[in-house]
């Protein structure tokens, strides 16, 4: 697998409401690059529909550690 492949199936899962096989895919994608910052901006979205704050706002400051203008993270913790 390579992580933008995972990305684009958690994206499948997530526009079919499948919130938590979405999860799955953007936690692949981190195991096989734990710096991807989509996934984690990406898996924080899912944790906010799953609603699931604590972890969802874990991911979200994954994303600005690894980039401070990652506006969608921002806008995320935000929420």
């Amino acid at each position: 697998y390579r992580p933008e492949t995972c990305i684009i199936v958690g994206n499948y899962y997530s526009s079919k409401g499948r919130h938590e096989k979405a999860v799955q895919y953007f936690q692949r994608a981190l195991k096989l690059d734990r710096s991807y910052l989509s996934a984690w901006t990406l898996l924080g979205h899912e944790y906010i529909e799953m609603k699931n704050t604590a972890a969802a706002i874990e991911a979200y400051r994954r994303a600005v550690d690894i980039s401070d203008r990652e506006y969608r993270a921002w806008y995320g913790l935000g929420q």
